[in-house]
C-alpha cells in the first residue's frame, strides 16, 4: 500500500469528487475511501458514465437489465469447495460434473478455473465450440499454454517441437505436418511435463460435444498414472453420456462424478436478491418463482429477465 501510485490515486480521487491524495499513510486511507465509493453494480457504472458524458439514460431498460449481468454465485458452495480441495491435492484428479441443461454446470466450471488461477495454478479451458477450430481441442490447449507460458512450453516440448507444430504452427518458423495421432501423443507428454513444473487445471465444458479423438486425449490423461499436478474437470448432461462414444465413456468411468441438483428455495432467494436487492416484495415472489422453475438457475434468470422487460 505504501507503494501506491499517488498520481493515479489523485486522478481517481478527482473522478470520485474526493480530495487529492497525499503520499504515504494518507494513501492507505484513500484506498479505503475509494473502495467505499466503488460502483456497486453495472447499473451504477452506467449511471455515472451517462452523467460524465451528459447523455440521458434509459433507466427502465439499460439500468434494470444491467442488474441481470452477473447474479451472485449461490447454491453451489459445497461443490466448489469439494473441487477446490481436489485441485489443491498433490496427486492429479479427474472430475465429471453432471446435471440437466440449465442447472449451472458451466458457471461452476468457470468458478473452479478462477479459483485455480487465484491459487497460482495454470487454468486451461476448452468446450464443444473448439471442435470447429483448426486442430480442435488439442490445438486450443496448446495455444493456451503458449499464450500463458511460451518459454516454458517451448523448453518442455523439446524434441517433440516439430511434431507439436501440427497443432500450433507458431511453434516453428516452418510449419510441420506429422500425423495428428502423433501430435496428440506429443501434447500429452508436454502437458505431463508442464504439470511437473506448474500445476495444471483443464476445464472441459460439454464433454460429449468433443470429437472422439479429443475425448480420447482427455481419457488417456485421466488414466495416466503419472498425472500428478493435473486436475481435469469436465461437464456433461447426464443423458448425453448414455449415447456417447467409447472415449467419452472411458473418461467418465475414470472420473469422480459430481451431480448438480436443483437449487433449494434458500439458494433461489439468494440469486433473486443478488439481482433485485433485498425487499419485502422479493419475499412475496420467491416461493412462486421457485415453484415455476423447479430450482433451475437458467430458467430462474429467464423469468427474472421477463420481469425486467415487462413488469
Amino acid at each position: 500500500l505504501r507503494e501506491v501510485d499517488c498520481l493515479g490515486m489523485r486522478e481517481l480521487a478527482h473522478l470520485e469528487g474526493l480530495h487529492a491524495v497525499e503520499e504515504g499513510a494518507a494513501g492507505v486511507g484513500a484506498v479505503r475511501v475509494l473502495v467505499a465509493h466503488r460502483p456497486g453494480s453495472a447499473a451504477e457504472v452506467l449511471e455515472r458514465l451517462a452523467v460524465i458524458e451528459g447523455k440521458p439514460l434509459d433507466e427502465h431498460l439499460l439500468v434494470a437489465q444491467s442488474y441481470l449481468a452477473s447474479p451472485a454465485f449461490v447454491g453451489r458452495e459445497h461443490e466448489l469447495e469439494l473441487i477446490r480441495e481436489r485441485m489443491l491435492q498433490v496427486h492429479g484428479h479427474s472430475l465429471l460434473v453432471v446435471g440437466p441443461a440449465g442447472i449451472g454446470r458451466t458457471r461452476l466450471l468457470d468458478a473452479c478455473l478462477l479459483a485455480a488461477k487465484l491459487a497460482g495454478m495454470t487454468p486451461l479451458r476448452v468446450d464443444g465450440d473448439d471442435v470447429e477450430r483448426a486442430h480442435g481441442v488439442a490445438g486450443a490447449l496448446l495455444s493456451q499454454l503458449l499464450r500463458l507460458a511460451p518459454d516454458l512450453t517451448r523448453e518442455l516440448a523439446g524434441e517433440d517441437l516439430p511434431c507439436l507444430a501440427a497443432l500450433a504452427p507458431e511453434l516453428l518458423q516452418a510449419s510441420a505436418s506429422p500425423a495428428v495421432s502423433a501430435a496428440h501423443a506429443a501434447l500429452r507428454r508436454l502437458l505431463l511435463a508442464f504439470a511437473d513444473r506448474m500445476p495444471l487445471v483443464i476445464g472441459v465444458d460439454d464433454l460429449t460435444r468433443l470429437d472422439e479423438a479429443s475425448a480420447a486425449l482427455l481419457a488417456l490423461l485421466a488414466r495416466e498414472p503419472r498425472k500428478q499436478g493435473i486436475t481435469l474437470i469436465a461437464t456433461s448432461e447426464r443423458t448425453a453420456l448414455e449415447t456417447a462414444d467409447s472415449a467419452h465413456r472411458m473418461f467418465a468411468a475414470s472420473a469422480e462424478r459430481i451431480t448438480l441438483d436443483s437449487l433449494d428455495i434458500r439458494a433461489t432467494r439468494g440469486v433473486l436478491a443478488s439481482i433485485f436487492g433485498h425487499s419485502p416484495e422479493l419475499e412475496g415472489m420467491v416461493e412462486r418463482l421457485h415453484a415455476i422453475v423447479h430450482g433451475n438457475p437458467r430458467d430462474l434468470l429467464r423469468v427474472a429477465q421477463h420481469l425486467v422487460d415487462h413488469a
